[in-house]
This record gives structure tokens, sequence and C-alpha cells, in this order.
């Protein structure tokens, strides 16, 4: 079996000016906060992600790339940035990740590269139309994710089984929980 890697990533939120705003309106189930404030409050790995980096181990090229990004970021408004650290529940975190980062929750989706990020909690929950996982709303943090690991692995359970009986919704062999930190900029 391989080695599950962490992953690293820089997103830059939506914005109004994205295609499909008109949707997030539309689907909207954060019924005290307009969409504005729902991208804004949540730090989940949804959005467009700038820059992706994936390691099993912490070497010098994770600090580096961090470094990076940090510098990517330095003129921007910061606000409209995430650096997340992701990894899996079981794997253990980094000295760097404790010193320089804040947990803020965990998330269920699929990262594989740039372009193909997946938050189950964004689209399914927070944006989605199936009931009996919208109703997980209530079991969100401040951040807009799963505060446990047992809310959340409740949520795939439910989840997978609603998958298994037909009902539409994202179904990838490699989605899996993932525990996020944000890293300071």
């Amino acid at each position: 079996m391989a080695k599950m890697k962490y992953k690293i990533i820089l997103l830059k939120k939506y914005t109004e000016k994205c295609n499909f705003w008109k949707t997030l309106i539309k689907d909207n189930n954060i019924s005290n906060l307009n969409v504005e404030q729902v991208i804004k409050q949540y730090n989940g790995f949804e959005g467009n992600c700038y820059f992706y980096f994936s390691e099993e181990k912490f070497t010098k090229e994770v600090l580096s790339f961090i470094n990076e990004c940090k510098e990517i970021v330095k003129n921007e408004k910061k606000s409209e940035y995430l650096l997340l650290f992701l990894k899996l529940f079981q794997q253990e975190k980094f000295e760097y990740i404790k010193n320089n980062a804040d947990f803020i929750g965990y998330d269920y989706g699929l990262i594989h590269d740039e372009s193909n990020i997946y938050s189950s909690v964004f689209h399914e929950i927070i944006f989605g139309t199936v009931l009996d996982l919208v109703k997980y709303k209530e079991k969100l943090n401040n951040n807009l994710l799963f505060q446990s690991y047992r809310d959340v692995q409740e949520y795939l359970l439910l989840h997978n089984d609603l998958y298994k009986k037909g009902i539409s919704v994202e179904y990838d062999e490699d989605m899996n929980i993932y525990e996020i930190y944000k890293i300071k900029i």
C-alpha cells in the first residue's frame, strides 16, 4: 500500500466574479449568512487552487514551498487567500505545523492536484440539495467545517449509504476525511 502524502495548498477564495456565483446564491443553506459571508467564513479546501504540494514527510522542499506561498500573497489582500496543511486523521503532525498553524476542522473530499479538488462540505452541505446531507450544517464550526472527527465519520457513513442507494451524491473511492490546519500567512 502506498504511503499517504500530506498536502499543502494555497487557495484564493471565490468572489462574486466566478461564473457560478448565482448558483451559490440560489443553493446557500446557511440561512443566517449571505453567500459573500459564507465564502469569507468557510476555510475548507474549496476555492481557486494556486499551488499544490504533496509529500510523505516534512522536508526542506516543504518549508521552501510554504515560504514561496507566503511570498506570493505578501502584497495581496491576505483575507482572500488560504494556505492549508491537510493530513489524514492517523498521520502525525509536523513540528512546524504544531508551531505555525491552527487546527480549523475536518472536511471530506478529494484532492488529487491543483485542478482536481472537491469538498463535500462545501458542495453537499453548505450549497447542497440532498436534505439528508444538508442537515449536517448544524454540526459545522465557525470555519464551516466539522469540529469533531466523530461527526465527519458519521457524515461519511451516511454519504456512502446514500450513494449505494442511488441518491445523487459525489463519489470517488479516493475521497478522504482531512484534518485541516490553517498556516499563518
